[in-house]
């Protein structure tokens, strides 16, 4: 059975009786695995459609859906708004959807619920992604040289991950070195890479519709506060893994991060955990009452920063496997 012939099935399970309307782009993108799409999906007990535009409409030809253009809708004389056609076209009732429109329930909740357990497909994929970002910041760190600008240091890595496969980018490339590398989320500049200089690089491939992230910190040269910091995070980091497991509270996991980095004086200035798919930030997260399940997929990421010095951050994409227990996506 096909990946999306399996999540298909697994709505229809969720929802049984129910009729479906998916409009979100993440969520289309995961029952298609393209990204940029542009339409709605309808998912009835018997069939799936997909209502979009005579220009997208190829991009959704996988045999799976039934494919009906707005442009046929409209050659019917049915003027009114997308969906609202739509309902009148198939006259269905009992329908749910993933925005809330009239009487119709919003499950949007659910459906991320649904998303957050990953088929071994899906973390396939993500394995993928993962090694394409990874294998790019390798390239890149191997090719840095004094006097490279940020901007050229995230150019030459989006490149690289162009051409081992990417579509697009989880989001846009964070690549910050000295003093820059204090701002936890941040964009490249044009200041040139110094000798002894702290590199923070954070980025993602999108593969198959599915993003990675993942980020590395390292020294351009010798600096012995860098190796001292270094060295207490992979501490925090190893504890942090340690804890994880199916059932464990993920905002347990983050206030167990925020207290190790007080206890030592550090600020805490970024959660520590953030679930991952189609969507580079998805559940489980630490702003809910989710629960570490097998088949979550997410990312660990610990930092520390020193105003007016530098920061360091290290972050890997982990899951969540049949024995219950936290395993890194990629050895």
């Amino acid at each position: 059975m096909l990946l999306y012939e399996k999540i298909l099935n697994k709505i229809r399970n969720k929802f049984q009786n129910k009729n479906i309307i998916i409009t979100n782009s993440k969520n289309i993108q995961w029952l298609s695995g393209k990204v940029d799409n542009f339409g709605i999906i309808v998912i009835t007990k018997d069939n799936q459609y997909v209502f979009t535009t005579e220009g997208f409409a190829p991009r959704f030809n996988n045999k799976i859906y039934e494919i009906i253009t707005f442009e046929k809708l409209n050659s019917e004389k049915i003027k009114e708004k997308p969906l609202k056609m739509i309902l009148n076209y198939l006259k269905i009732k009992n329908v749910v959807s993933d925005i809330k429109y009239k009487n119709i329930k919003n499950v949007s909740q659910e459906i991320l619920k649904l998303r957050s357990i990953k088929f071994k497909e899906e973390i396939k994929l993500l394995k993928k992604a993962r090694e394409i970002t990874e294998k790019s910041i390798n390239y890149v760190i191997k090719n840095i040289y004094e006097g490279i600008k940020e901007i050229e240091i995230a150019g030459l890595l989006e490149m690289k991950m162009r051409k081992l496969g990417a579509e697009c980018f989880s989001f846009n490339t964070i690549v910050a070195s000295g003093k820059n590398s204090f701002l936890t989320h941040t964009t490249p500049t044009n200041k040139k890479l110094n000798k002894n200089d702290i590199i923070l690089i954070d980025a993602g491939a999108v593969y198959s519709g599915y993003s990675a992230d993942i980020t590395r910190t390292i020294c351009f040269g010798e600096n012995k506060e860098f190796e001292r910091i270094n060295q207490t995070l992979q501490e925090i980091n190893k504890n942090i893994l340690e804890k994880i497991k199916v059932g464990v509270k993920i905002k347990y996991i983050d206030n167990f991060y925020k207290n190790s980095l007080l206890k030592l004086n550090f600020k805490y200035l970024h959660g520590v955990c953030h679930g991952i798919g189609v969507d580079v930030h998805e559940h489980p997260s630490i702003f809910s009452n989710d629960k570490f399940e097998e088949g979550n997929v997410f990312t660990i990421e610990p930092g520390i920063y020193i105003q007016n010095k530098f920061g360091v951050r290290f972050e890997d994409m982990y899951y969540i496997n049949k024995r219950g227990e936290c395993t890194c996506l990629n050895k």
